[in-house]
């Protein structure tokens, strides 16, 4: 494969090699020149390369990639579907659309759309008479590939495939699913040539390379080489919480000039400050986001373009080139955590090629300043990040053979063809291939037939069908037109009594992330004490109490993880406030509330003597009742830490939680009775990695990628260890995409030889620690109560009123749980036993028996002094069948397994132990639901007991 980078010619030449129909068209414009991008793009795409087009916003890109694709089908003899115009958002369609009809049209071209908004009549006529250019998203595509048979036909005329705002995808899922469909488009169509479009993207051949798979084509990157203008102010919002969001929605005021857009990183935010704007009856400002009706956001963007509205207050739905009209202004409320997405914001502004961006971004606490400072350094700078892509997502490989299996054109060895020639794909070897296509076939995902053919099976039509019908008991059950997209929605959890009826909704991240059995919350004007979880059915089961409510943080959202590059500005900014001097390059401005800040920042770190967070220490801070670890690191490598340090504070205390923050992580500090740094630097490199693998297993986060990919491998219960080859996927995906181990490990690496230094904070707390601790905390995730139950009684044996204490619980709701832990259907099965020095029962899980049997604590309870007594077993199963057997205490304790012989249930209902030997009237100890197995253990139990009651019974 040839890469290049194009240098600009004279605009003459390169004009004159468009057909003169399209040179027609540019002059009927208006057009005196074309821009930059659009002239440098014009020969490498005529001599038939893989292009990736990067160039700001307003240059031109899309039509840099059409007029000269239009000039060449205009020289050849082109069938419908030739060329595929793909955004990977569908709201850009409706721009798009009308942008490439008005040449194509012009031309003699039919241009199509296609996604779910587009009318009925508009779809048949599609289907009556096929467009030369189509329109589309990568979802819609995979419904043609996978199920539209009849015009799938029409794809093996492809020849031009333009992939608009790549940047938004390649490092997502999404990006995965279009590269599959592009190589299957090369196995249809043969090798087309494909252009690629993003206004920010760093190393732009990365991007090349992860879509050409099996191409043969040369890749040319073209690029600007003169940028527009940036001109970047910082500013402030200084109020208590009281009062933060009239303050932060009179600071957007003050900055708007009609059309002002302001970018804020969740809808809540949204919502929250245009409330506050209506309050002071402020009109002409709007919010976009996804939950606002599409046709509501479609007015919005009429309405913005014929000078309507004066701001629009927007998620990431207007971060890509949906046209508004001319924008004057950008803020950001709060920084964008990467360069990428604070340029491609700003350059909503400034929308001509002469045009200076201009734009503000707000800061609502002191590191987020030097936050928004580093962002704009770069901005200016002109860096960006280097996308960071999935690795081999094997849900996104069950996916595609499931997609293949679809359309009744592939077999097994087609399918790993596609894959392997995929780059997400690189690595994937025919072994773990055929591991995964055995899976899917057990599971009835697929069928194969004689020839090797995949077609769909029949649990694949379980869970997506044509008619889903009422899916509120089922919830793996999803409409048919939902496989084909990876994209996953965060929903609210609707919190219920145990008989149903409905208290209120939960936000979905405090709920993964925060809200455990057991804690209390305030919803409705009553205090609820939560029991279950499901992360499922999105539920919260509650009941009433009258505790104290779990406190939840005054809390703005939660923003963008900054990425090692802002990180890495960040602490050379870092290290300047600490030395009282910033540098502010040309282009960058505080605004009078960001300078007062700053300087009281750099007076505060003065007076106290702060040390400053870097890569090279660590500074151990106590807070009031937490521990903080400062540092400054990507939150995946502390979060690693953090995890591990919790699950072993977790052994002795169910109620500890860490928070995170690039500036480090903290922990309650009466949950650490061991130095976390000592115990981590304890473990070679192999145990180490086995932690991190566990603290993804028990992070929340796997519980959200679980449940995201385990129905593509047919999967309708909740995921188990057993499911071997899905649950390791999900802990791998939890680990790629929340942690970082192999940072972490290179971190304590760093400390052990020196490189990096643990420090004590014995001054006054930093304001990275006070930041550290207003961060919203992370809990082990335990979905249920079982699971709850099984996870306190690991390795021990405790009687129900300890449980309930230790859990927080009611004592019935404990007791009702053990009884139904005791049966064969649950997943963490428990016995009991009776504890002969208190007379207590105990529980303990049925894994454990030979450690509990074993152990110190408890091993007087299964140790009959009198060795050779006789006792008879009375058995019964569930269906009544009873049998008796009789055994001697030698045997069951030299020979346990012919004892288990007896026994003709592998279940038991009921077991009752019978004294054969000595004077004995009480009632027999009984057992219930105990498997063959731990019988010998039991009767070790009961034989003990008795023998004290016999020893201490004058007449024996």
């Amino acid at each position: 494969m040839m890469e290049m980078t194009l240098k600009t010619t004279g605009i003459s030449s390169s004009l004159e090699l468009l057909h003169e129909k399209v040179r027609e068209l540019i002059r009927q414009k208006g057009w005196e020149t074309l821009t930059e991008i659009q002239e440098k793009a014009i020969k490498p795409i005529l001599e038939g390369h893989n292009v990736v087009i990067v160039a700001p916003t307003g240059y031109g890109k899309t039509e840099a990639a059409l007029l000269p694709v239009l000039s060449m089908m205009l020289q050849e003899d082109v069938e419908p579907v030739t060329v595929l115009y793909i955004t990977p958002l569908r709201a850009l369609i409706n721009d798009i659309y009308e942008r490439i009809n008005w040449w194509a049209s012009q031309l003699g071209f039919i241009v199509a759309r296609k996604h779910g908004d587009v009318p009925h009549s508009e779809r048949a006529r599609r289907l009556r008479r096929a467009p030369h250019i189509l329109v589309t998203t990568p979802e819609s595509l995979e419904i043609d590939l996978d199920w539209a048979s009849k015009f799938r036909n029409f794809y093996r005329n492809l020849r031009w495939v333009i992939v608009d705002e790549v940047h938004e995808i390649i490092s997502t899922k999404r990006g995965v699913q279009l590269a599959i469909l592009l190589e299957r488009f090369r196995k249809l169509a043969g090798d087309f040539q494909l252009i690629m479009i993003s206004a920010t993207v760093g190393e732009p051949s990365l991007t090349g390379r992860t879509f050409i798979g099996s191409s043969k084509r040369p890749l040319s990157i073209v690029t600007v080489e003169k940028r527009k203008e940036l001109e970047i102010v910082v500013d402030y919002v200084d109020a208590p919480s009281t009062e933060f969001w009239k303050q932060a929605a009179q600071k957007l005021l003050k900055y708007m000039e009609p059309l002002t857009l302001v970018f804020v990183n969740s809808k809540h935010v949204a919502e929250r400050l245009h409330s506050e704007i209506e309050k002071m009856g402020i009109e002409g400002v709007v919010v976009h986001h996804a939950s606002v009706f599409g046709e509501e956001r479609r007015r919005i963007e009429r309405m913005a373009k014929e000078g309507k509205l004066k701001m629009i207050i927007a998620t990431k739905t207007l971060e890509l080139g949906i046209d508004i009209g001319s924008v004057k202004r950008v803020i950001l409320f709060r920084p964008a955590g990467k360069v990428a997405s604070l340029i491609q914001r700003l350059g909503r502004s400034g929308h001509t090629i002469g045009g200076r961006i201009n734009g503000i971004i707000i800061a609502t606490d002191e590191l987020e300043l030097l936050e928004a400072i580093a962002e704009a350094r770069l901005a200016i700078k002109g860096k960006v990040e280097v996308p960071e892509l999935p690795l081999k997502p094997l849900d996104m490989a069950a996916r595609a053979v499931i997609g293949m299996a679809l359309s009744g054109m592939y077999t097994v060895d087609d399918a790993y063809e596609v894959l392997s020639n995929v780059y997400y794909f690189r690595g994937l070897t025919r072994e773990e291939f055929d591991e995964l296509v055995k899976y899917l076939l057990d599971n009835k995902m697929i069928k194969i037939n004689e020839e090797g053919k995949l077609s769909g099976g029949a649990q694949f039509y379980r869970i997506w069908r044509f008619d889903a019908g009422d899916s509120r008991f089922s919830w793996w059950v999803h409409n048919f037109s939902e496989f084909f997209t990876t994209m996953g929605e965060k929903k609210t959890y609707v919190v219920k009594t145990a008989d149903g009826k409905t208290i209120g909704e939960l936000d979905s991240e405090y709920v993964i992330r925060m809200l455990r059995i057991g804690h209390v919350i305030r919803l409705a004007g009553k205090n609820w004490q939560v029991i279950n979880i499901d992360e499922h059915t999105n539920k919260v089961v509650v009941t009433e109490t009258q505790s104290e409510t779990t406190a939840v943080p005054f809390w703005k959202g939660q923003g963008p993880i900054a990425s090692r590059l802002v990180l890495s500005e960040l602490e050379q900014v870092i290290y300047e406030v600490h030395q009282g001097s910033l540098d502010l390059p040309e282009g960058l401005v505080l605004a009078d509330d960001a300078r007062k800040a700053l300087k009281k920042l750099i007076g505060e770190i003065k007076k106290y003597g702060y040390p400053a967070p870097n890569r090279g220490n660590i500074i151990i801070e106590r807070l009031s009742d937490e521990i903080a670890f400062i540092t400054l690191a990507p939150e995946k490598v502390l979060r690693t830490l953090a995890y591990i340090v919790m699950l072993e504070a977790y052994r002795n205390n169910s109620d500890v939680y860490t928070r995170i923050s690039h500036y480090g992580f903290s922990l309650p500090a009466n949950s650490l009775d061991f130095d976390p740094f000592e115990f981590l630097t304890s473990m070679d490199r192999e145990e180490f990695m086995e932690k991190a693998w566990e603290a993804a297993s028990r992070s929340p986060f796997f519980v959200e990628v679980a449940h995201n990919i385990q129905l593509v491998f047919g999967i309708t219960r909740k995921l188990r260890k057993s499911d071997t080859l899905v649950y390791q996927e999900a802990i791998r995906q939890t680990l790629q995409e929340y942690f970082d181990p192999e940072s972490a490990w290179a971190l304590l690496e760093g400390l052990r030889k020196g490189r990096v230094k643990l420090k004590v904070n014995h001054g006054r707390t930093s304001i990275y620690a006070r930041i550290v601790s207003k961060e919203l905390p992370e809990r082990p995730w335990i979905s249920d109560v079982d699971e709850l139950i099984a996870e306190t009684l690991k390795g021990m044996a405790f009687t129900a009123e300890e449980l309930a204490e230790a859990l927080g619980l009611p004592l019935n709701l404990i007791e009702a749980k053990l009884r139904d832990m005791r049966k064969a259907s649950s997943l963490y099965r428990v016995f009991n036993f009776i504890d002969v020095d208190t007379g207590e029962q105990r529980w303990a899980l049925v894994e454990d028996a030979a450690e509990i049997v074993r152990s110190e604590e408890f091993s007087s309870s299964f140790d009959p002094p009198i060795k050779d007594s006789l006792y008879m077993l009375l058995v019964k199963n569930e269906t009544g069948s009873l049998i008796h057997a009789i055994v001697r205490l030698g045997d069951v304790i030299e020979k346990p397994d012919q004892v288990v012989k007896q026994i003709p249930f592998n279940e038991i209902y009921e077991l009752k132990v019978v004294p054969l030997t000595g004077y004995y009237e009480g009632q027999p100890p009984k057992y219930q639901y105990v498997p063959r197995e731990i019988v010998p253990y039991l009767v070790l139990n009961a034989a003990t007991l008795i023998q004290k009651i016999q020893m201490n019974n004058p007449i024996f």
